[in-house]
């Protein structure tokens, strides 16, 4: 193995070994430790910030062509303070260290939110779902819509958890920030929330490039925690992989439903396309069959994680 490829290799393994305890913590403590520390506001500060370029550079006057650009810009406004915080965190100090493991606990546990996951599932057992999400507001037609949602965030979530474990893996926390950056971009900038694709197509484009490989990874994951969970349909969804260009498409086929229709976005409501060849109308039991496959899901990534820490005694 050549120097550089040897250098990588150490690199990834020992961050791995950084990121498990990280990892298992967020699963843990992540989500009340983001409350204490606001991140749901951050998040929807940093939200208002994305939407506030769209509305100031996105003229409605203006050509295809400099809307575009004006995309284009927007990213670079969006990506290099993100870029210069990750730099900051990335210090050798002891106190930034210790700093930056505790914004990555309340990071993965934001993203995760698994005590919200497990209250709706205990109100759906209960039959007491109100027909309002409480972020973003939306009021929803019945409860199934409420239902599909909840799963297709709960999935929408892990995938995203890879692609940030990924991308930390490969970059550290730069690679980790601009990775979540990209995300939120990407989907405040869609089509159906700026009126045209000129202004977004910078931002989905390169998400779409750096998204690869962590939704590759998340609907192999599933298809192999399907294997181990009850009543789901993995050799089936085989025979359909092109829903798989969909995260809620290959949830669809493994848990056997149908999901689509009107959901909320950060940045409005919008309609996902129905796919799925079950009950468009899931009740309790399918978001506990989710929540038992992304659950599996999270605990082989996380496996595959603590795997390569082996790596480290072989390649130095």
């Amino acid at each position: 193995m050549s120097s550089v490829a040897t250098l990588l290799v150490v690199g990834f393994a020992e961050r791995a070994v950084y990121l498990v305890p990280i990892l298992t913590l967020a699963v843990m403590v992540g989500e009340p430790l983001a409350k204490l520390l606001r991140f749901p506001a951050l998040r929807l500060a940093i939200g208002d910030i994305i939407a506030s370029l769209n509305r100031k550079l996105n003229r409605t006057k203006r050509s295809t062509a400099t809307r575009l650009y004006r995309g284009m810009a927007a990213l670079v406004m969006l990506l290099v303070p993100t870029l210069i915080l990750a730099v900051l965190l990335m210090r050798p100090d002891g106190w930034v260290q210790l700093l930056t493991v505790i914004l990555l606990v309340a990071l993965f546990g934001e993203l995760l939110r698994p005590y919200q996951l497990l209250r709706q599932r205990r109100a759906a057992k209960a039959g007491k779902l109100t027909l309002q999400s409480a972020e973003p507001h939306f009021l929803f037609p019945d409860t199934h819509a409420l239902l599909r949602y909840t799963i297709l965030c709960a999935a929408d979530r892990v995938t995203l958890l890879i692609g940030a474990s990924l991308y930390f893996l490969a970059f550290s926390i730069a690679g980790l920030l601009c990775y979540l950056m990209l995300a939120g971009a990407a989907r405040y900038y869609a089509p159906a929330h700026t009126g045209n694709r000129a202004f977004g197509w910078a931002a989905h484009a390169l998400f779409s490039l750096v998204n690869i490989l962590p939704r590759a990874i998340a609907a192999v994951l599933n298809w192999l925690a399907a294997l181990f969970t009850p009543r789901t349909q993995p050799f089936t969804a085989l025979r359909h992989p092109r829903a798989a260009r969909y995260t809620h498409g290959w949830m669809a086929m493994l848990l056997n439903l149908s999901l689509g229709g009107p959901i909320p976005t950060a940045a409005g409501p919008a309609t996902l396309p129905w796919i799925g060849r079950g009950t468009p109308k899931p009740e309790a039991i399918h978001l506990t069959r989710a929540l038992q496959l992304v659950g599996l899901t999270l605990l082989l990534w996380v496996w595959m994680l603590a795997s390569t820490i082996y790596l480290l005694p072989s390649v130095k």
